[in-house]
């Protein structure tokens, strides 16, 4: 049970610092989310609500390959999961502290398995989660969304080499 308190105090952290947001308030954003990232993830909750992929969206230029770019996310199966289930903007403020809270978890068994005891892999996941790069970034939705995953990919690496005898 031990063992859990520090994951949990993660998750706990994330809540409380998205609380705001998830119960209805503020999002907090820069100018890329309010003129590129939340109007086209809306557009692509609508599409996908309606059943329809949205492999291009006609409303930027001449059209724009979004399926062909990694902006909106389209294939994320959490992602997608979210907008279809959740109204907007509650989906757009689940989706950015779902992936804040998995790059914190991240870290934290990331540096679990190179050695760090639970705090110490604690503070580790809320320095990754909530430092300077992914705190400006967090209008950044693409950014923020694939670098969350980093820890994870090293811990993989980690792991596999390990199992290597590496």
């Amino acid at each position: 049970v031990a063992a859990l308190l520090p994951p949990f105090l993660l998750l706990a952290f994330t809540a409380g610092v998205f609380w705001s947001e998830l119960s209805g308030g503020p999002i907090a954003y820069g100018r890329d989310t309010a003129v590129f990232y939340y109007p086209l993830t809306e557009w692509v909750a609508d599409e996908l609500r309606i059943g329809r992929l949205p492999a291009w969206i006609p409303l930027i230029f001449g059209g724009y390959p979004l399926l062909a770019d990694g902006e909106a996310g389209v294939l994320s199966p959490l992602n997608a999961t979210f907008l279809l289930t959740l109204p907007m903007p509650l989906a757009y403020t689940a989706m950015r502290a779902t992936h804040v809270a998995i790059a914190a978890l991240g870290l934290y068994a990331l540096a679990r398995t190179l050695g760090a005891n639970g705090l110490g892999a604690c503070i580790g996941g809320l320095a990754f989660a909530y430092g300077s790069f992914m705190v400006g970034h967090l209008q950044h939705d693409n950014i923020l969304r694939s670098a969350a995953w980093l820890p994870w990919i090293l811990l993989a690496g980690e792991r596999a080499l390990r199992a290597r005898g590496a």
